[in-house]
């Protein structure tokens, strides 16, 4: 079976990586600001983005007979606890705009949730979408703590403005669930999907981050 995955994170690149021998990657080059604000709810956005961009690149996919297809899109937000309500966070959109969302993270918690949604010709269209949900606890950050991460200048591609795996981002104090979930793709739960539908995935621990 031919498989793409339709990101150019190299986050999801490296961990699909160590569960499957062998996939493409394609960009969806879905616009993510068009989706944020659309949706009360993290999870359904995630999920509808996640499809966005599956979609559009299993549509590109040539009808070739005999060969089998599929397309795994993905997509990761940050969710702040506000009063009753929950503030969507995604990519940072300046230097500015990511320091006053870790500032807003600093000390608190939030959830990490992840969607990804699978398109197989072998399921003759049918759509898999999930999501993955990660509570994140961040230390109280100092300025100068904040000040030296975005000078790393790895914010810009975090949802969030932060990744748990960057030098200078001793942020989380703990975290409960998936940490392949805090990196943008919960590969637990993927690779029992996968193999759901007959895929072949690495025995490395499946998926356990």
């Amino acid at each position: 079976m031919k498989i793409i995955l339709a990101s150019a994170s190299k986050r999801r690149i490296e961990l699909l990586r160590r569960y499957l021998d062998r996939f493409e990657v394609k960009a969806s080059r879905i616009d993510e600001a068009e989706f944020m604000g659309k949706y009360e709810s993290p999870g359904r956005m995630v999920k509808t983005l996640a499809l966005a961009k599956a979609q559009k690149i299993y549509n590109t996919l040539p009808s070739v007979r005999g060969q089998s297809y599929l397309a795994i899109g993905a997509d990761t937000v940050i969710s702040l606890p506000i009063g009753d309500k929950h503030k969507i966070i995604g990519k940072p959109q300046s230097k500015v705009d990511a320091r006053a969302i870790l500032n807003m993270l600093s000390g608190r918690e939030h959830k990490v949730i992840s969607g990804v949604a699978i398109l197989s010709s072998k399921a003759k269209g049918k759509k898999i979408t999930f999501t993955d949900t990660t509570q994140v606890y961040f230390k109280k950050l100092s300025f100068g703590q904040i000040t030296e991460y975005l000078n790393t200048g790895l914010y810009p591609d975090r949802a969030g403005a932060y990744g748990i795996q960057d030098q200078k981002c001793d942020f989380v104090e703990r975290y409960i669930g998936s940490y392949n979930n805090i990196l943008g793709l919960p590969t637990e739960k993927l690779i029992l999907e996968l193999e759901e539908l007959g895929i072949k995935v690495k025995d490395v621990d499946k998926g356990r981050g």
